[in-house]
C-alpha cells in the first residue's frame, strides 16, 4: 500500500513540474519583428490607389502561426465611399502558393475578418501578399500575426498517457511473474 501511494505521489509531482515548466516556456522562437500588427490607413488624397503589401519571414524553428486580416472601418454603399475594394490575401510557403482569400469583393462588400492557422518547419519562409484598391474616399486594412504555443494541457495529457502506459506495463509484468 505504501509503495502504491509513493508511486502516485511521485507521478503527481512529476506532472506538476512538467506542467509548470511548460506554462513558462517559449517553445517556438521566431523573428520577433514579425509578430506585430501591420496596418495601413489612407485618406481622400490617396483614394483609389492600389494596396500592395508583402510581409516575409524565416522560421528559425518549427512555428505554429495565427493570422488575422481585416478591413478597417468598412462602409457600405454603391459605390463604396470608404474601405478597400477587392482586398485579397495570398499565402505562400517557400514561394509556393498555398491559398488566397477575398476579404472584400470588387464592390467593397466586406466578407468579415479572415483568421487562419499555418505551421512552418525550421528554415521555411512564409510570405503574405495583400492586394486590392482603396475606395475613392480612402480606407484601411490590418493584419496581425502571432505565434501559437503548444498548450500546456497537451503536455499534461502526454505525461498522463506515459503514466498509464507505465502502470499497465508494471501490471503485465506482475502477471507474468505469478503465472
Amino acid at each position: 500500500m505504501l509503495k502504491k501511494t509513493f508511486t502516485l505521489v511521485s507521478a503527481a509531482v512529476l506532472s506538476l513540474l512538467l506542467l509548470s515548466g511548460a506554462t513558462n516556456a517559449v517553445p517556438f522562437p521566431v523573428d520577433p519583428n514579425f509578430f506585430m500588427p501591420f496596418n495601413e490607413d489612407v485618406g481622400v488624397a490617396e483614394g483609389g490607389d492600389p494596396v500592395t503589401a508583402e510581409f516575409e519571414f524565416l522560421a528559425s524553428e518549427f512555428t505554429n502561426l495565427q493570422f488575422l486580416a481585416s478591413v478597417n472601418h468598412p462602409v457600405g454603399g454603391d459605390p463604396v465611399p470608404f474601405g478597400v475594394l477587392g482586398l485579397t490575401m495570398t499565402w505562400f510557403v517557400d514561394n509556393v502558393f498555398v491559398f488566397a482569400h477575398d476579404i472584400t469583393d470588387l464592390s467593397g462588400a466586406y466578407n468579415g475578418p479572415l483568421t487562419f492557422f499555418h505551421a512552418l518547419q525550421t528554415g521555411e519562409t512564409g510570405k503574405i501578399v495583400l492586394a486590392g484598391n482603396f475606395a475613392a474616399q480612402g480606407g484601411g486594412w490590418s493584419l496581425t500575426v502571432s505565434a501559437v504555443p503548444l498548450p500546456p494541457a497537451v503536455i499534461a495529457f502526454g505525461t498522463a498517457m506515459l503514466g498509464v502506459g507505465f502502470l499497465a506495463r508494471r501490471k503485465r509484468k506482475k502477471k507474468e511473474v505469478f503465472s
